[in-house]
This record gives structure tokens, sequence and C-alpha cells, in this order.
């Protein structure tokens, strides 16, 4: 279990649930499953328009909140000084809960703006900034960002006060993102994995590689590629809505 630190360390599960185009009761129905399965982690966002429904499975699970690291992001639309205090308040109303563990900047540059404009540094460091003083307050325990580039983590750690905790970031073995990990690790910013398990035919049981690894060591694919990131000493993201996968 690594722990962010950004001032005060917060530990942080490595195997976490995502939402990613989850709504409504299926939602609802999938986090209740993942806390009774025994995950930690649920990991949502403003823009996945399922907050509030996290928020009840939180609540019905049984499980203390204290037990449980629940983390929300802000979105593209939202970038700047004060549309970003507002989506965060919005997030703990939909959610129901007086803290996140962890809050994240979801994109680097404005839904509206090419990602080249200069405009999109002002409005991250704005963002940063902001939420910099939610972090102050307790009610985000860690900040982080998304989808991260070495070169937007270079603009924070040099501009803000807290360095992001977490870079949460697409990886898996046909995308190490070597050097974007490296640069991470060395400063003592948690990778958090999302599609550990990448797309299209990545993990397809049905060629000969994939047979000779899962043969090999009597483990699915999934199981090994998830295994991957985590013996890369990432956190990582999974996501389903069956319950036997949750269980794998």
């Amino acid at each position: 279990t690594p722990s962010v630190r950004d001032g005060r360390p917060v530990r942080m599960p490595v195997l976490g649930f995502g939402t990613l185009n989850l709504t409504g009761d299926d939602c609802y129905d999938a986090v209740l499953g993942a806390l009774r399965s025994g995950f930690r982690l649920i990991d949502t966002a403003a823009e996945y328009g399922n907050e509030e429904e996290v928020g009840r499975a939180i609540r019905d699970s049984g499980v203390p909140r204290g037990e449980i690291f629940l983390t929300t992001r802000l979105d593209d639309k939202h970038l700047g000084r004060g549309k970003a205090m507002e989506c965060f308040h919005n997030s703990l109303e939909r959610l129901q809960v007086d803290y996140v563990d962890l809050y994240l900047i979801g994109w680097p540059g404005a839904h509206d703006l090419d990602e080249t404009d200069t405009r999109n540094s002002l409005l991250r460091l704005e963002t940063r900034k902001t939420m910099e003083k939610i972090h102050s307050t307790g009610r985000a325990r860690a900040i982080g960002v998304s989808n991260f580039e070495i070169s937007h983590l270079e603009e924070l750690i040099h501009e803000c006060v807290v360095p992001p905790a977490v870079n949460q970031v697409e990886v898996h073995p046909r995308l190490t993102r070597r050097a974007l990990v490296r640069y991470c690790r060395d400063r003592g910013i948690v990778v958090e994995a999302f599609s550990p398990l990448g797309t299209g035919n990545l993990i397809d049981v049905s060629n000969d590689d994939g047979q000779t690894i899962s043969e090999r060591h009597g483990k699915t694919l999934a199981q090994i590629f998830l295994r991957w990131n985590l013996q890369q000493g990432n956190v990582v993201l999974t996501r389903t809505t069956d319950s036997d996968h949750r269980s794998e």
C-alpha cells in the first residue's frame, strides 16, 4: 500500500475499482458489489455522471467511510479558479460526503482550447492553486492529476506549493510509459494505472501467445496483466460489472 505524500501522507490501496461508463443502477450495483468483494479504492469523476450512485453505494455498503479511499476529479470544462471550486463543492454534494481522499485534475487542457494554447498553462496553475486551498482545509486529503505528461508535471512542481500526489494515466504491457513512470517515481508521485488491460485484443487469449502465457503461469491473462502493473509499483484501477471478474 503506497503512501501519497503531498504534505500529509495518506495510505492508498494498490487495487481500485473504476466507474467510467457506469451509470444508474448498474453503477450502484457494481460499486456496492466491489466494496462487498473487498475493494476499498473507488474512483469516480464529475463528468461520469454517477457520483450520486457511487455515494449511495458507499453509504449502503456498511463499510466505514474511513476505510474507503474515494477519488473524484474535475473535468476539462471546469479548469480555472472559480469553476474548479464550484465543481468540487458540487461533487461533495452529489457524493454526500464531507471529504474525498484524492481530488484530481482530469485533463491538462480546457475542452475548448487547442492543446498547444498557452492559456492552458494559466488554467492549470489556477486550478492547482484552488485545489491547494481545498487540500489545506482537509476536504481533499490528497490532490493529484490525470493524463499529465512530464512537461505538465514539471510546470506544477515548479510553480505550486504542494506537488501532485498521484498521476493517473493509461499504463499496461503495451504502453509502458517508462520515462513518465520513472519521472513520477523519482519525485514521489504515485502512478495510478487506468485501462491496465489495454484495449482491443491486448489480452486476447485466443491467439497462441496469449494461450502460452496463460498456461505457463496458470492464471488468466487479466490476472497476469494486473500483476505486471502491480510489480511495477503502480496502483491499478479495474472496472467490471461481472461479480466473477471482480473476484478474479
